[in-house]
């Protein structure tokens, strides 16, 4: 998987005080959700670790599992959805998202986009935070989806 911080990322990767999405996207692939309170419970060397930590194969999940709940005391709760950006076609609601920027998403475009863009689309537009809409035309800009970066 890729270790990148997204242009939309880049105020917060000095300290990785917030979750980045490529941390986002192992949780969810290992089924686990960190509230951002004990994400920033870490210290500055465990977040680089956990988000340089290779999550790829099964394996590799289950170590980063392992890791993380070894670092934070508290329980974690499992992710209940299913991975929808690992579907050959956008979901419904990203497409209809995107549609509002700008952006065609069909299933080629959205198929020639890494795993973590993907998931970064996903999650950006199903997100209830104000910051992450406002990340999503930005993150469509970057991955080559729209030009312009106007707002609907």
């Amino acid at each position: 998987m890729e270790r990148v911080f997204f242009a939309f990322e880049q105020d917060f990767v000095t300290d990785l005080r917030c979750i980045p999405m490529a941390v986002r996207y192992k949780l969810d692939r290992a089924g686990l959700k960190v509230p951002l309170p004990q994400w920033q419970s870490l210290s500055p060397p465990q977040r680089q670790h956990l988000w340089a930590q290779p999550c790829d194969t099964p394996e590799e999940v289950a170590q980063f599992a392992r890791q993380l709940i070894s670092l934070i005391a508290e329980p974690l709760a499992p992710i209940a959805e299913p991975p929808l950006w690992e579907a050959t076609e956008p979901p419904e609601g990203l497409r209809s998202r995107c549609a509002q920027w700008g952006a065609d998403l069909s299933g080629e475009r959205w198929q020639a986009l890494s795993a973590l863009q993907r998931y970064a689309l996903y999650k950006l537009s199903r997100s209830h935070h104000a910051h992450e809409h406002r990340n999503l035309p930005i993150a469509l800009r970057e991955f080559g989806l729209i030009a312009i970066p106007d707002e609907p």
